[in-house]
């Protein structure tokens, strides 16, 4: 038997049906941004690679996400400014910036932890012909550094500062990764510094080109730099990663990870969180660095406070404890 529904009751009754499908825990988009803009560092870097194979991962979602040029440093001013919603920096980077230390003008408190990649390790080449043995050796001497603003900047005043050398007795030119090799291969420059994933492809074309040897950060300069910086740990390069590197290079590395600003919802960010998890194994694929990244290596972010809604990503896959 047939009967007629009131117009009154199917209005009713649709209105109910998108209510249902507004309500939390129903929409399979709940929590998804309409856009992304993450703050990475120079073409060719790691950090670069990284945030770039984000965006696509997100951009497979529906999300408009774009990388742009930035630094370790500068993007945590980015992400507080709102520049940018998310950006990468390093593990020694935002301890810095809660103290209001150089090269930060005020103290900034307001940036979260999303998610951390992978170690990044100091590179200090110098031609082979330079004489140069350690950062005392390079007084009176050309080297090229990165722009106040990368995080590489930032690590090269602390070899500096650990090795009681006086930054006004070099002459010290700044300039992203192209610069920084030209200089070596034009012999303007004894050496470069770069804070990189290995093997950093910028080197492995230098290293087949030019005449290089990398600097090695002993023991105690390596606990020096710790003093200065909790966020430092212990690594080295290992043997064969460059041509011509026959030994292991002792050094020191620091954790790339991604922050966004306390203001990010915490929908939001729990979406993207687990967006990123669900997805690791393509991620791996971003950069050779991260070929062994895992959900647990993501959720380990040393010296900031995890965003909350990333921390019930991580909590709900299981990394973390609630």
């Amino acid at each position: 038997m047939f009967r007629t529904i009131d117009r009154r009751m199917l209005g009713a009754a649709a209105v109910a049906a998108l209510m249902l499908h507004a309500a939390p825990g129903f929409a399979a988009d709940e929590g998804k941004p309409k856009s992304l803009t993450i703050l990475a560092g120079p073409t060719g870097s790691s950090f670069y690679a990284t945030a770039a194979g984000v965006a696509a991962i997100l951009g497979d979602e529906g999300v408009r996400a774009n990388a742009e040029m930035g630094g370790g440093t500068s993007n945590v001013v980015g992400v507080s400014r709102g520049t940018g919603e998310l950006g990468l920096t390093m593990s020694i980077v935002p301890s810095v910036a809660a103290a209001g230390k150089p090269p930060f003008q005020e103290p900034i408190t307001n940036v979260r932890g999303i998610a951390s990649f992978t170690s990044m390790l100091a590179h200090i080449a110098v031609a082979g012909d330079s004489g140069v043995q350690s950062i005392g050796d390079l007084a009176g001497k050309r080297f090229a550094s990165q722009p106040v603003g990368q995080a590489t900047a930032l690590i090269f005043d602390d070899l500096l500062a650990a090795t009681g050398t006086d930054a006004s007795k070099i002459d010290i030119v700044r300039g992203g990764l192209s610069f920084q090799t030209d200089q070596i291969k034009d012999h303007h420059s004894v050496g470069m510094v770069s804070v990189a994933n290995y093997p950093a492809s910028f080197f492995t074309e230098l290293a087949s080109t030019s005449d290089i040897r990398f600097l090695t950060i002993d023991d105690a300069l390596a606990a020096k730099l710790q003093e200065l910086n909790p966020g430092y740990a212990r690594a080295e390069i290992p043997a064969g990663t460059y041509p011509g590197q026959d030994a292991a290079i002792p050094t020191v590395g620091t954790s790339m990870m991604m922050i966004a600003s306390d203001e990010m919802p915490e929908d939001e960010a729990y979406w993207l969180t687990k967006t990123l998890i669900e997805k690791f194994k393509r991620l791996q694929g971003a950069h050779a660095a991260l070929a062994r990244l895992e959900p647990a290596d993501m959720a380990a972010m040393p010296g900031i406070t995890i965003h909350p809604g990333a921390l019930r990503a991580y909590q709900e896959a299981g990394v973390l404890a609630k």
